[in-house]
């Protein structure tokens, strides 16, 4: 069974709120739409909607996912392998319409 602990959760929480600060969004009350890529149970999304963004969650993992639903997250939910998502991405686009971060 997988479970959250509060503790990972305010880390999360912290560590997402930086991760939001470091992508210097312009601070015109506009929201933006994100990807999370390997957002688990959602957690970081939260901290996106709070923030007042959208956003979109990607995961592997199925049990990670069915976690996130439960715990009814705002963003939208995909089962998937970035890698593959990046392959399918640079197939149908050209080089500089394409920005890929690790």
């Amino acid at each position: 069974m997988i479970s959250l602990s509060l503790r990972n959760s305010v880390a999360q929480a912290r560590l997402s709120e930086r991760a939001l600060k470091l992508l210097a969004l312009p601070e015109d009350d506009v929201p933006r739409f994100l990807l999370d890529i390997g957002c688990g149970f959602g957690l970081s999304g939260e901290t996106i909607s709070e923030n007042g963004h959208q956003w979109i969650g990607l995961d592997i993992s199925a049990s990670l996912l069915n976690v996130a639903v439960e715990r009814e997250v705002e963003g939208d939910l995909l089962l998937g392998d970035m890698g593959q998502v990046c392959m399918s991405i640079t197939r149908n686009a050209d080089e500089k319409d394409c920005c890929f971060m690790q």
